[in-house]
């Protein structure tokens, strides 16, 4: 009996440090990653507007990659980077000279808001694309978007 009871702890305890281990990675990964896209928005000349802010990417019309990804979303003067927390360069690039409008919904390609005070960041560009981010503030980085 105490041969059973040994054994089922010593899996609790691996399943712990495997979390333990996966959140570390996750939160060291994101930590690098904010670091590198805001490098990257300072290279390309720009001030940043809005530091970054965790974002989960939710797919566009057309145009960007369907895989929807957890990332950092940076607002300079010039851009809207979006870099996912895996990735070493941003797979978001997007001028804001191309953005004609910016709109805050609670669904967005057919997937509502998990999250009760957050909602969708809907970039609506001037091809006619629509590229969503759900963010917990989505009212603050759209306000960042409009000119000064």
């Amino acid at each position: 009996m105490a041969d059973i009871v040994l054994l089922i702890a010593s899996v609790i305890v691996g399943f712990l440090l495997v979390g333990a281990a996966a959140v570390l990675f996750v939160r060291t990964r994101m930590a690098k990653t904010v670091k590198v896209l805001e490098k990257r928005v300072m290279n390309d000349g720009c001030s940043i507007r809005l530091p970054a802010v965790s974002a989960r990417y939710s797919g566009a019309d057309s145009g960007y990659s369907k895989v929807k990804n957890n990332g950092v979303l940076v607002v300079g003067d010039l851009r809207l980077y979006f870099q996912h927390f895996l990735e070493k360069r941003p797979s978001i690039v997007i001028p804001l000279a191309d953005i004609r409008n910016a709109t805050v919904e609670s669904s967005f390609l057919g997937e509502s808001r998990v999250v009760a005070d957050g909602g969708y960041l809907i970039v609506h560009t001037g091809d006619n694309n629509r590229i969503g981010f759900l963010l917990k503030d989505p009212e603050v980085v759209r306000a960042k978007l409009r000119p000064d």
